[in-house]
């Protein structure tokens, strides 16, 4: 429970809402409702994204530009 309370505060310090993490991680919304309720584990892979953005590693916004035009790219 703990992890999914800090995935909500984590994507509310970023200024994201669930539709841009499942864009981002490439799941459905539905996938990361359950992260957050915390029915289901958070993937590691996504612990450590977490972390890499809060230490400065990668850039959030940059992170999601890039995925957004790939998926542009893709829908073409």
């Amino acid at each position: 429970m703990a992890q999914s309370t800090n995935l909500r505060v984590w994507l509310k310090r970023h200024g994201l809402v669930q539709s841009d993490l499942a864009l981002i991680c490439g799941v459905t919304e539905r996938c990361v409702r359950m992260w957050v309720s915390g029915c289901t584990a958070i993937p590691k892979t996504l612990l450590l994204l977490m972390q890499a953005v809060d230490d400065g590693k990668i850039d959030i916004a940059w992170l999601a530009q890039v995925v957004s035009q790939q998926t542009e790219r893709t829908a073409a």
